[in-house]
C-alpha cells in the first residue's frame, strides 16, 4: 500500500484526468488513469504448481516456477505458496527469491491495484529454510493478519556455540543500527529500542570439532516478535551466537573464536585459543509455520520443512551430536555413526518440530 500512496502523491495515479489527494474517495462513473506497473494486463492465465503450465485467458502461456526452485515448494494452494529458501540466497534484489518468484505470483494472482506480490516475513541471506508469499490479495491479508496478531508461529533450528542446559525464555530491548547494519541488546526502558520476546530449546548437544572441541547446541527457537536480526542479536547477547556468525560473536577466520568456557559447563567463551572456521557460515533454519486459526484461505494447520540434504550436511559435518534430554552421545564420544542419525532424524521429523514448538511457551524471565 506504501507504493500506491507515493503513486497518488507524486499525481502518477489520476481521477478524470486530475490529481487527488490520498483521502479522496472513489466514486461511480470516475475514471482512473493508473501507471503501467499497476495497469491490468491480460495473457496470463492462473498458473500451474510445481512448474507447470497454462494457457491464458488471451492465448498466453502462464509463467511457471524456475526448475532449481520447483523442488522446494512446500505448500500452495490458490492464495498462498511456501517455500524452503536455500541459504545464501537473498529474499530482495536481482537475484533475489522474489525475483524469481515474482513472474509466477503475478501470473497466478487476480490483478488488483492494491496487491502486488512480496513475502510475508524476512529471512537473512544466510539463512534458509520456510518464507510464505500471497498469490493474492485475501492471501496476503490473512496470513499478514495471522502473523501480527501472533496465531501464525514460527520456529527455526540453530546451532548455537557453548552448552545450553534448559529451556531459556529471552527477552530484551532490541536496537537496531542502520550505519552498521547490525541489531544489539540495550539496557533500559521500551523506549530505548524494540521489546523482543523469544524462548529457546535444545534439541541435541555436541562438540565443533572446528572448534577445537567446543561444546554446540542444536536449538530449537520459537519468536514471539520479528525483530531484523533478533535470534542473532539474542543469542549473542545471551552469551550462545550461532556458531560462525561473525557479525554476532560467533567466531571466524579473524578476530573473535568460540571456545569452551572455563570449567566446561555454561556459555561460549569468545576470546582464547581455537580453530576458526569460514565466516557467516552459521546454521539457522526456518523449520516450522503452524497455524492457530485455519480457515479457506489458510487452510494448513502445520507447514514442515526440515534440513534439506545440503543443510543436514552441514550440520552432520560440523559437529558430533547426543541427545540434549537423554544425555546420550553419538558419533562424538562412543556412539555409532548410525545412532547418531537415527536420533537426529527423530529429532528433525515434522511431527517431533511441531509438537516442540507447540510446546515451547515464553514466560517473563525472573529478571526483569
Amino acid at each position: 500500500m506504501n507504493r500506491i500512496y507515493t503513486l497518488v502523491r507524486k499525481g502518477e495515479i489520476r481521477v478524470g484526468g486530475r490529481r487527488r489527494a490520498a483521502s479522496y474517495r472513489i466514486e461511480r462513473g470516475d475514471v482512473l488513469e493508473l501507471p503501467e506497473e499497476l495497469a491490468p494486463s491480460g495473457g496470463r492465465g492462473n498458473g500451474t504448481p510445481h512448474g507447470g503450465t497454462d494457457a491464458g485467458a488471451a492465448g498466453g502461456v502462464a509463467a511457471t516456477i524456475p526448475a532449481d526452485l520447483a523442488d522446494r515448494v512446500v505448500y500452495e494452494n490458490e492464495h498462498l505458496l511456501a517455500i524452503d529458501k536455500p541459504a545464501g540466497m537473498p529474499v530482495h534484489g536481482r537475484n533475489g527469491l522474489l525475483a524469481a518468484l515474482r513472474p509466477y505470483l503475478e501470473g497466478g494472482a487476480r490483478k488488483s491495484i492494491s496487491f502486488r506480490p512480496g513475502p510475508i516475513h524476512r529471512l537473512d541471506r544466510n539463512t534458509s529454510g520456510l518464507m510464505l508469499f500471497p498469490r493474492s490479495l485475501r492471501g496476503s491479508q490473512r496470513a499478514s493478519e495471522l502473523l501480527r496478531t501472533g496465531r501464525l508461529e514460527k520456529g527455526y533450528l540453530a546451532l548455537l556455540s557453548g552448552r545450553l542446559h534448559g529451556i531459556e525464555a529471552w527477552g530484551d530491548i532490541l536496537e537496531r543500527d542502520r550505519s552498521h547494519n547490525v541489531t544489539r541488546a540495550v539496557d533500559g526502558a521500551e523506549d530505548a529500542g524494540r521489546p523482543a520476546r523469544t524462548v529457546v530449546a535444545p534439541l541435541a548437544g555436541g562438540s565443533a570439532a572446528a572448534q577445537g572441541g567446543a561444546e554446540v547446541t542444536l536449538a530449537l527457537i520459537r519468536i514471539e516478535t520479528g525483530r531484523t536480526h533478533q535470534i542473532r542479536a539474542q543469542a549473542e547477547a545471551h552469551g550462545y551466537p550461532l556458531l560462525g556468525d561473525t557479525k554476532y560473536g560467533g567466531g571466524g577466520e579473524r578476530g573473535g573464536r568460540v571456545n569452551r568456557a572455563p570449567g566446561g559447563a555454561g556459555r561460549a567463551d569468545r576470546g582464547g585459543k581455537g580453530t576458526a572456521i569460514p565466516p557467516d557460515t552459521y546454521f539457522l533454519h526456518a523449520a516450522v509455520l503452524i497455524n492457530r486459526e485455519p480457515d479457506e484461505i489458510f487452510p494448513a494447520r502445520v507447514i514442515c520443512a526440515p534440513p534439506g540434504r545440503e543443510r543436514r550436511k552441514q550440520l552432520e559435518a560440523r559437529i558430533g551430536l547426543r541427545n540434549a534430554h537423554k544425555g546420550e552421545r553419538g558419533t562424538g564420544a562412543g556412539g555409532t555413526a548410525s545412532t547418531a542419525a537415527a536420533e537426529l532424524d527423530a529429532a528433525l521429523s515434522c511431527t517431533a518440530l511441531s509438537e516442540s514448538l507447540s510446546g515451547l511457551v515464553y514466560k517473563e524471565p525472573d529478571n526483569q
